[in-house]
């Protein structure tokens, strides 16, 4: 069975020396896609401040078999009085106006 070693980067870069054999590169997709989801959710809280987390996926003859790419942005919201529902929008401009907001 082929071997497939798996390299990441999140601010500092681990390249992968032992590999994992698995059938094919199809396989090496899917392990790619699960890896990738298990080191964003172990990771989520670091991801907002780590800017891109990168994953390469190399055959045992040097090739890329696929690159995954992730970034997070932390944007802080808040809704405008037209986006929330009717309800919420009257008790939102009640709010405003006993606290002498426009």
């Amino acid at each position: 069975m082929p071997r497939y070693f798996f390299h990441t980067q999140d601010g500092g870069t681990y390249t992968d020396r032992l590999g994992v054999e698995l059938s094919g590169p199809g396989e090496a997709r899917s392990k790619a896609i699960e890896s990738a989801g298990e080191a964003i959710k172990d990771e989520l809280r670091d991801m907002w401040s780590s800017g891109e987390w990168r994953m390469q996926v190399i055959d045992e003859d040097g090739e890329t078999v696929c690159a995954l790419q992730f970034s997070a942005d932390k944007i802080d919201y808040r809704p405008r009085a037209s986006d929330l529902p009717q309800r919420a929008r009257k008790k939102r401009l009640s709010a405003n106006r006993t606290a002498g907001a426009p």
